[in-house]
């Protein structure tokens, strides 16, 4: 049987894209705001280099600046006000530009490590839930939630309204492995294994706080060491 080999696009090495900011810029921007779009696993990490771009865009406009008013370009009339006030908004406007567009990316891969974490901890996706464990109410982590699944950082997922829970892959991803791991491993059907105990959430009858216990152990209260049932 044919096995799906198909990579997700990333864009262009680093590299690269360096090699074309140095020579052909005007390539090179393009391709960096592309990775930075298409790459979702290092988004973060993308951000950040593309900051770096931006501040160094928007220094040479300064250079510029400094340079045109030292060697009186401004004093050569209109023509010079033009290419001075022309240089110094491209350079210094699309360094900025492309800062705070950097900055956003980078915003949205913290916030999604963060929920990805959240989601991974809790046996069943429920909203209210995850927003106690992020310290949000539930309108907060269900609209940021629904901003990273526009996003495309939560695929093959949708919020239930009805009963209040996200539908993800990665709901409960830390209480199990992953399908066919062991077959994948070895090349042998995967043996039997004992169940795994089951993990329910409980609201703590002192404080309130809502715990994730297994069944069949001396549960205590995470917030407050109650026992718990």
């Amino acid at each position: 049987m044919a096995r799906n080999n198909v990579k997700k696009a990333k864009g262009a090495p680093w590299g690269v894209i360096i090699f074309f900011l140095i020579f052909f810029f005007y390539i090179g921007i393009p391709l960096m705001l592309s990775k930075l779009h298409k790459d979702k696993e290092n988004m973060i990490a993308n951000a950040k280099k593309t900051m770096t771009v931006g501040w160094i865009i928007f220094g040479f406009g300064v250079i510029y600046m400094v340079v045109c008013l030292t060697e009186g370009l401004a004093a050569e009339g209109v023509s010079g006000i033009r290419a001075l006030v022309f240089g110094t908004a491209v350079s210094c406007g699309g360094g900025y530009a492309i800062v705070r567009h950097a900055k956003k990316y980078k915003m949205l891969g913290l916030k999604h490590e963060r929920y990805i974490l959240a989601a991974s901890r809790l046996p069943v996706g429920s909203l209210d839930d995850m927003a106690h464990f992020l310290g949000e109410t539930f309108e907060v982590t269900s609209q940021n939630v629904q901003d990273l699944i526009d996003n495309g950082l939560l695929e093959d997922s949708y919020i239930d309204q009805t009963r209040r829970i996200l539908v993800s892959p990665v709901v409960g991803s830390k209480y199990r492995t992953q399908p066919g791991q062991a077959l994948a491993d070895t090349g042998n059907a995967p043996q039997a294994k004992d169940p795994e105990p089951e993990v329910r959430a409980v609201k703590c009858p002192n404080c309130g706080g809502v715990n994730h216990i297994t069944d069949g152990t001396g549960n205590i209260c995470d917030y407050c060491g109650s026992p718990l049932e």
